[in-house]
């Protein structure tokens, strides 16, 4: 009987704690990743999920404007996130955490470029970038250094 209940209990517990929230390297390694594939559009809505609300507030200034010039009603506010945001690698080769709070956290990511016939690491063609990322609704989010369209 109480093995049972032990079961019981490991088995509520389990369920309401739920998966756990990734800290802010995965994220951004995710993202940066995405960015670098340079993804068809319709891979890029789980990315634009984990982006700040500043950085899709930026995004949807950007679709609105191609909305309106181009016509196109179907232009999703993700569909103008692209590869050059981030162009300057294919493939993340380090995640390295700087800082964080409760709320923001920085990492700097270094990215190489696909180079065929290439064998490991070649340091002399990465690049890296550091990003900033907010906790928004219990969530690392990355903020995207964008600016919305001027008018």
């Amino acid at each position: 009987m109480r093995t049972i209940l032990f079961a019981l209990l490991v088995s509520v517990l389990t369920i309401s704690c739920g998966d756990p929230v990734p800290g802010p390297e995965p994220v951004a390694r995710e993202v940066v990743s995405a960015l670098g594939a340079k993804s068809a559009r319709s891979n890029l809505k789980p990315i634009y999920e984990r982006l700040s609300s500043g950085t899709k507030a930026a995004l949807k200034a950007r679709a609105d404007e191609l909305r309106r010039t181009t016509g196109n009603p179907e232009l999703k506010d993700w569909d103008v996130l692209g590869p050059n945001e981030l162009a300057f690698g294919d493939r993340v080769s380090k995640v390295s955490l700087l800082e964080e709070s409760d709320t923001t956290a920085k990492v700097e990511l270094t990215m190489l470029p696909f180079i065929p016939g290439a064998k490991g690491a070649d340091a002399q063609n990465s690049k890296s970038v550091i990003l900033s990322l907010v906790k928004e609704e219990g969530q690392w989010r990355v903020d995207l250094p964008l600016t919305a369209p001027s008018d």
